[in-house]
């Protein structure tokens, strides 16, 4: 059996008003690209890395909020990482995907913040990080080329 391929989207700071949809509420140019190469169906599951309320699931509705990841102390980022794993534990590891490739469509610090988290003694992820070190506009372009095509995204 092939690992789980999971795309994870990096909330944005631009927000709706209003409740809506995960993947409606955030309407920044990065995370718009970012969700539709996601959901374009080379990724087995899709999940999006909110500042406020660690992972959530593209139709889950969120109100919108304030809250950046940069803006939390170490202490608060440290905890919100160990709350990201074990939410994506919980989603990922349900007995069926014991192991699975988590494709990082997400800022720097996101990951960053996240990867030490990953280690511990639940499931193995293979972590990817495939916008590692491109400019914004640069992202957007790598994200528009990739939006079907799941060997250029994993590269494990």
């Amino acid at each position: 059996m092939s690992a789980w391929v999971v795309a994870i989207v990096g909330c944005g700071a631009s927000k709706l008003d209003h409740a809506a949809p995960a993947r409606e509420l955030y309407t920044g140019a990065l995370f718009r690209s970012a969700i539709r190469c996601a959901e374009s169906g080379v990724f087995d599951e899709v999940f999006i890395l909110s500042a406020k309320h660690g992972v959530l699931r593209p139709h889950q509705v969120v109100e919108p909020y304030d809250v950046a990841l940069s803006s939390k102390s170490r202490e608060d980022r440290e905890w919100w990482a160990q709350e990201v794993a074990e939410q994506l534990d919980a989603a990922i590891a349900d007995g069926t995907h014991r192991d699975a490739t988590l494709v990082f469509l997400a800022p720097k610090l996101y990951v960053d913040t996240v990867r030490p988290a990953l280690k511990g003694p639940g499931p193995i992820y293979t972590i990817d990080t495939p916008l590692k070190g491109m400019g914004i506009g640069m992202q957007r372009g790598w994200l528009k080329r990739h939006t079907r095509s799941h060997d250029a995204l994993v590269s494990v």
